[in-house]
């Protein structure tokens, strides 16, 4: 988990309000074998997963899980791929590097080197996404969660995705067990509405009717909060 400084801001594309960015953190599996996305696109799951967690008007994060809104995740695929190339590949790189300075459950430690997470989205498309209103996946998967979901992903090296597995523990040993596949099992999507953005939307049918757009996204969660407009 990265804790980030006050002044990133998130708004527009029909949130309700402005939402401050607290941190960032990741999901992933065994590595390069066996993928860990939390989230699944007709059915493909992604080497791991980003999740930029923002909060209602700056609040605390225990305020916010008493807000049916509260919170605001931006997630991103990323996918280990010998395509990978450019400012993003080095970015990566170099922030999978501190990794092995936090290897032990409960270490913290303070980012060696420019991290940006502009550097780290690299050149995804954010105009392509999904959203709907869900839960955290961790416990106790509180419903506060404005969930978007960008369906380009994020290529990095192989090397990379096996740096998370590889290097942090999930006990407080340094021999202790590898961290690996931390993330939350697929849930059904119940009454939950998924909508799409615009460049996602199909055409409209011939005979004018519009209807929601609900691809095969397999999402997280129990119950759906309420639609959101896009």
């Amino acid at each position: 988990k990265v804790k980030l400084k006050d002044g990133l801001l998130l708004s527009g594309s029909g949130l309700p309000d402005v939402y401050a960015a607290k941190g960032f953190h990741f999901h992933w599996g065994t590595g390069v074998d066996q993928p860990g996305s939390e989230h699944c696109i007709d059915g493909k799951r992604y080497s791991m997963e980003l999740h930029i967690v923002h909060t209602r008007n700056n609040m605390s994060m225990s305020e916010a899980l008493d807000d049916p809104q509260g919170i605001a995740v931006l997630a991103f695929f990323v996918q280990g791929s010998d395509s990978a190339k450019g400012k993003t590949v080095k970015a990566w790189k170099s922030f999978s590097k501190n990794l092995q300075r936090i290897a032990k459950k409960g270490s913290d430690t303070k980012l060696r080197g420019n991290v940006s997470l502009h550097d780290l989205i690299g050149p995804t498309d954010l105009a392509r996404y999904y959203r709907y209103s869900g839960s955290l996946t961790t416990p106790n998967c509180n419903e506060v969660v404005i969930w978007t979901v960008f369906t380009e992903p994020i290529l990095v090296p192989f090397k990379v995705v096996a740096f998370f597995p590889f290097n942090l523990r999930s006990t407080d040993s340094s021999v202790g067990p590898h961290q690996k596949n931390n993330f939350r099992p697929l849930q059904r999507l119940h009454n939950r509405m998924v909508e799409a953005s615009a460049l996602l939307k199909p055409p409209l049918a011939t005979t004018g009717a519009t209807q929601p757009v609900v691809p095969n996204l397999s999402v997280l969660g129990i119950d759906v909060l309420g639609v959101l407009p896009i």
